[in-house]
């Protein structure tokens, strides 16, 4: 291991990327700072797993909204959907095995986006589903939006 390499990942995380990279291109993979460089390598394929699970439950907090707020038009959570169904998209693109544990997101997403709509938009627990009312198909739609159940 280069211990100039593993105090530089200490101090300024982006030169010892450029580093790693470097070394990576020139072939010197005894110089690598490998310890790090796994952890690094591991830390990303859980950040996209966090992303994709914040942007389903984004998703599903504002279908919600669309469906239980009483005071917001449901045209103005659209723009959001979009975005955020797109952003999902993308990675799934990418990291297509996410698929094989989507209803596990789904489950812990969900609860998340209940906990926020109660508070943001002032629902009552007891008048959202108890579960995920939303297919895959909706979730990903770019123009689908919930009929609203307004409560007021």
């Amino acid at each position: 291991m280069n211990h100039a390499a593993a105090s530089e990942y200490d101090t300024d995380l982006l030169i010892w990327i450029h580093q790693q990279v470097e070394l990576l291109r020139a072939k010197k993979f005894d110089q690598l700072d490998i310890e790090n460089l796994i952890d690094e390598v591991e830390s990303i394929g859980i950040q996209f797993k966090i992303e994709f699970s914040d942007h389903l439950e984004m998703v599903m907090k504002y279908l919600l909204k669309c469906e239980y707020q009483a005071a917001h038009p449901p045209q103005k959570w659209k723009s959001l959907l979009w975005d955020h169904r797109c952003q999902m998209s993308d990675i799934l693109e990418d990291m297509p095995s996410l698929e094989n544990s989507f209803d596990e997101y789904c489950t812990e997403a969900y609860s998340y986006a209940v906990e926020q709509v109660t508070l943001e938009a002032k629902v009552a627990r007891s008048k959202l589903p108890s579960a995920n009312p939303y297919s895959k198909q909706q979730l990903f739609d770019l123009d689908y939006l919930p009929e609203s159940r307004r409560l007021q």
